[in-house]
């Protein structure tokens, strides 16, 4: 599949819900739309219909027609809806470089194959693993397309200087976001211990890890709407969470104050 779909799927299965789809929208990228004026008398032209912009993506019911619209009043609600443009801009800038760094290090390690074409439904020249670790990969994943001297010359050599689309192994894809990655060796493990695993996994936990439970159960959730993933409700997560953590790390036991005191003595 194409890349840019690729990074989509993977969205989705790192954020779940949090992926709303509009990450790519062109306003996101850096400083697009940056700070309006603390009044409309003084914004010109381009603040102005920055400002118009905002309205009708954030606050489409009283967006104008048009900038000549514009009002005092819509101007305030303009400023309040830059404020949460710039949250949304954050979370959706976060979940690109999430998405990206997926396939990257999944495609050098071999986990999964990316190719380009040299032709319109031509045959894939798939691109070497250890191609993945150059530092170009940024820009394969931003643009979507892959300069042929990236991926088959050697350094210092240059065959060619022509682009290709990229496009990542669909079902390898696919086998990566549906699987679980828990190794069970035969033994027999519940839906719900293979999702407390496998965010176990994603989280990096071990006894010198230990994160919140605010942060385990969110990702609980989040994961539990996952393909073959069991559903799970928030009083669930809670007790989920306090068990995937050392008895040490909870609040309320006698080894968790021991140690705070230790901290604050040292």
């Amino acid at each position: 599949m194409f890349v840019a779909e690729a990074l989509s799927v993977v969205g989705q299965y790192l954020a779940a819900e949090a992926w709303t789809g509009d990450e790519y929208w062109w306003g996101y990228r850096e400083d697009a739309i940056p700070n309006l004026p603390l009044s409309l008398d003084q914004a010109g032209e381009y603040h102005r219909r920055n400002a118009w912009i905002l309205l009708r993506r954030f606050r489409e019911t009283i967006a104008p027609e048009n900038v000549d619209g514009l009002t005092d009043g819509l101007w305030h609600e303009a400023l309040g809806a830059h404020q949460e443009y710039t949250v949304h801009r954050a979370a959706a800038r976060r979940q690109i470089a999430d998405a990206r760094a997926f396939v990257r290090d999944r495609c050098a390690h071999g986990q999964l194959v990316g190719a380009i074409r040299y032709e319109y439904n031509g045959e894939f020249a798939a691109i070497k693993a250890e191609r993945w670790n150059t530092g170009k990969y940024n820009k394969w994943l931003r643009d979507g397309k892959v300069c042929h001297e990236d991926i088959f010359s050697s350094y210092g050599g240059s065959p060619s200087r022509d682009y290709s689309y990229l496009f990542i192994e669909k079902h390898g894809l696919a086998d990566i976001v549906t699987a679980s990655p828990v190794e069970t060796e035969g033994h027999y493990l519940s839906s719900y211990m293979k999702l407390m695993l496998r965010v176990s996994n994603k989280l990096g936990m071990s006894r010198e890890n230990q994160l919140t439970k605010a942060e385990i159960e969110a990702e609980l959730v989040a994961m539990s709407k996952l393909p073959g993933m069991p559903i799970i409700s928030q009083s669930l997560a809670e007790s989920a969470a306090t068990l995937m953590r050392e008895f040490e790390s909870q609040s309320g036991s006698k080894a968790f104050h021991e140690g705070k005191k230790r901290q604050k003595s040292g």
